[in-house]
């Protein structure tokens, strides 16, 4: 009968099949904090862009209402979370 090869060396390692999973995991969770970080930086922009244009158009409104001879005191502000 053969020897079976048990050397410290050989065991340590693991299956193939031990082997494999352990790279798909790493493969996945690198994937997904990839992507996780890469989601959260583009709702970042594009929510700061969201809140720029706000900001932007609502100082038009205000321009305008000034050019048209309405007051600074008289301006409504507003609480736009609804």
């Amino acid at each position: 009968m053969g020897e079976r090869d048990s050397s410290p060396d050989k065991r340590s390692r693991g299956s193939v099949r031990a082997r494999t999973s352990v790279g798909a995991v790493a493969v996945v969770g690198v994937a997904l904090i990839a992507a996780s970080v890469a989601l959260v930086l583009t709702m970042q922009n594009v929510m700061e862009n969201n809140v720029t244009a706000g900001a932007r158009l609502r100082a038009r409104d205000v321009v305008a209402s000034i050019e048209e001879g309405q007051s600074p005191a008289d301006l409504v502000v507003g609480n736009d979370d609804d």
